[in-house]
């Protein structure tokens, strides 16, 4: 059976394959993933919601595992994971730049356009200015109940809960966002930051801009409380809240 658990006070070396070289690496709230320099991308941790990818069920995994994809040879770039759920994006043939997503899927945040779990890799589809839209993943940030994509040229992309997926509420229209949709900033967007787990998201522009949405309770975004909204639901606490993004005072360092 699996060791018991029990925090561990010092560094241990994680046993891979001898010829695995790590390429890039996430951590998740009880999970972990990584990928390879060979394009592998193994998963370990809390196998609930299938956040793992290994598929027959919620089995956790005390050691590294190799995730298999159903299209074949896909080649891993980007991984990120959420809570309860992980993204990758990856080539596959002549696909460059695909994105797969695997988890918990409550509110769309695995962005493959419906809500139901996924127990292994998932192709996702993206959303451009009212059609689909073929998009180069260039990065992925996952949160806690949405996902953040910059793609090729600038461009984000956003999924998951309509509080904080940036592409606001109040109109029949802003439910949560089921696939990667088209978020409109008006600079090219060079890096993403989805605060881990959580309910924020700031990007940064080209020309050295931040721009900031989704929760502010305790002021994450930048900006001051009363230029926010209020968020209020059912046994909740009230709170602000930012629908859409805005750009934060202060902050521009400039492109020369």
């Amino acid at each position: 059976g699996p060791p018991p658990p029990h925090p561990s006070p010092q560094p241990n070396l994680v046993k891979l394959p001898s010829t695995t070289f790590v390429k890039t690496i996430s951590c998740g709230g009880e999970h972990a993933a990584l990928g390879t320099v060979d394009g592998k991308l193994w998963t370990w941790g809390r196998g609930g919601f299938g956040r793992l990818g290994h598929g027959g069920g919620n089995k956790d995994c005390w050691t590294p595992k190799m995730v298999v994809f159903e299209e074949g040879d896909v080649e891993v770039n980007v991984v990120a994971c959420g809570y309860a759920y992980t993204c990758v994006g990856g080539d596959w043939g002549v696909r460059k730049g695909g994105m797969w997503s695997f988890g918990a899927n409550e509110n769309g945040r695995l962005g493959t356009g419906d809500e139901s779990d996924k127990f292994v890799p998932t192709i996702v589809q993206f959303e451009g200015e009212g059609k689909e839209e073929e998009v180069v993943v260039k990065d992925i940030k996952a949160g806690s109940t949405h996902t953040c994509v910059l793609g090729e040229g600038g461009k984000i992309y956003t999924c998951g809960h309509r509080d904080y997926s940036g592409h606001g509420v109040g109109s029949s229209d802003c439910g949560d966002v089921l696939r990667p949709k088209l978020l409109k900033i008006e600079e090219p967007v060079t890096g993403i930051s989805v605060g881990p787990g959580g309910y924020h998201t700031l990007v940064v522009t080209d020309k050295g801009n931040v721009y900031s949405w989704g929760h502010n309770r305790v002021g994450q975004l930048g900006c001051d409380p009363s230029e926010c909204e209020l968020r209020l639901h059912e046994g909740e606490n009230e709170a602000t809240f930012k629908p859409t993004p805005d750009k934060v005072e202060g902050v521009g360092f400039g492109v020369e």
